[in-house]
């Protein structure tokens, strides 16, 4: 049971993987050093994570804090010379949450995102800023779909492996929204709404 769970819980990193695999034997370059697709873009990371204010506070009754181991798989789509990346990242964290409503729950988080990495001069490190999506599965029945944002550091601690330091955040909405029709003036409340935070900081692993 709990590995057939294991297997269905990486089904889609196994998926993006497949999905990114024909593009390694496409790498192209073109005037000023940009490379796509180029060998060696995958990579993958752990990281130990720090979840804040999650879950929503409409279903779980409250808001809390709480561990979340992540694992996550990396590929860089665009390299502008070895210094700028254009970086694809999917990756997963869990969490469990004792609530007064539910009781002890386990909650996932599957998050895709694109981040722009610069890599600095004479430095063994880079910063990166990210945005995609993510849905959050509260587990067994609701899931909630909400944007995220990403941001960090790498430290090269070798010539494939990095330490990596990020903070996230989670968000559903974009605030209020206007418009007007021929005879009214329409005003929609529509507040951005917080999923919370997260703290994160592990180990990124080339190949």
């Amino acid at each position: 049971m709990k590995h057939n769970k294991l297997i269905r819980n990486l089904m889609p990193v196994l998926l993006l993987a497949t999905l990114l695999l024909p593009f390694q034997g496409m790498a192209k370059s073109r005037p000023g050093n940009v490379t796509y697709f180029s060998p060696g873009s995958f990579y993958i990371y752990t990281m130990a994570s720090w979840m804040v204010d999650i879950p929503s506070l409409d279903i779980n009754g409250h808001e809390g804090d709480a561990a979340a181991p992540m694992v996550g798989l990396g590929y860089t789509l665009v390299n502008f010379g070895n210094r700028t990346l254009i970086n694809m990242e999917f990756d997963v964290a869990q969490t469990k949450f004792d609530s007064f409503l539910t009781g002890s729950k386990r909650n996932w988080f599957y998050t895709l995102a694109l981040n722009c990495e610069y890599r600095f001069f004479r430095m063994p490190m880079s910063a990166y800023a990210g945005l995609g999506g993510a849905m959050i599965h509260y587990a067994p029945t609701h899931d909630e779909l909400v944007f995220a944002a990403n941001a960090g550091l790498k430290f090269n601690l070798g010539k494939k492996v990095k330490l990596r330091a990020e903070i996230r955040h989670f968000w559903q909405g974009w605030g209020d929204t206007y418009y007007w029709d021929d005879d009214w003036f329409i005003d929609f409340e529509g507040d951005a709404q917080d999923f919370g935070s997260a703290i994160a900081m592990g180990l990124e692993f080339h190949f």
